[in-house]
């Protein structure tokens, strides 16, 4: 059996197409206006980690870097990055492909995965130059079902976005941050949960850490998250 603890790092870099963007509940950018770094979380039944979307504009080559530890092992991804099309976003290799669209509130890819041991998603927010982007993993537990995953992100807008895992499946989670606290987290996924709590940020390391309570499906539990390893 696989170690369900093991982080999975991504990097992709993307060339910016032309085209028109075509994208999911929000408007995107014109075309080839989609630059910057993103970076964020994924989660699955067994793996969970971070993952970095490097987007450079025109002239950039699609190239992919998919890394395992704690096996010195890297394998390329082939990445194709296509603004007209819907998925915009795919990134293949290794067992893995990762799927994907642009959203501009807050600007961010998302998507869903296959791998190895199953099914999963993904988001990444944008980089901002200041505080950049921070993100948590950990786990959540509700009081009569085993504990799970919770991984979330953090951006210089202070707003959330982040996955978790339920006892089947995956789901995207969203909310704010204001000063210490954390606020209003949903799921589009799941009407059922609702979860706040509060955020400890140490913006020269990027090691914060989360913790908080939720309630879902009728059960209520509580959640804690901390620096994830570095992208």
């Amino acid at each position: 059996m696989k170690n369900a603890s093991r982080m999975i790092w991504i990097a992709v870099a993307l060339a910016a197409c032309s085209g028109a963007a075509s994208v999911g509940p929000t408007p995107s950018p014109g075309p080839g206006s989609v630059t910057g770094t993103f970076i964020g979380v994924f989660v699955d039944g067994i793996e969970t980690g971070v993952m970095s979307v490097i987007v450079p504009g025109v002239g950039g080559a699609p190239k992919a870097t998919f890394y395992l530890p704690p096996f010195p092992s890297n394998s390329n991804l082939s990445v194709t990055y296509k603004p007209a099309t819907k998925p915009q976003l795919t990134a293949s290799g290794g067992g893995w492909t990762f799927t994907g669209d642009y959203s501009s509130l807050p600007s961010r890819f998302s998507g869903g995965f296959t791998g190895p041991n199953g099914v999963g998603k993904w988001v990444v927010l944008q980089e901002d130059t200041t505080f950049g982007v921070h993100v948590t993993c950990g786990s959540y537990s509700l009081v009569g079902s085993a504990a799970s995953r919770w991984n979330l992100v953090r951006n210089d807008a202070n707003q959330l976005a982040g996955v978790a895992w339920l006892p089947n499946a995956a789901i995207f989670l969203s909310g704010t941050v204001s000063g210490t606290s954390l606020q209003g987290i949903t799921s589009v996924d799941d009407p059922t949960l609702s979860a706040s709590g509060s955020y400890h940020a140490f913006p020269s390391t990027g090691a914060d850490s989360t913790w908080g309570t939720v309630s879902e499906g009728g059960h209520v539990g509580t959640w804690v998250s901390s620096g994830c390893p570095s992208v």
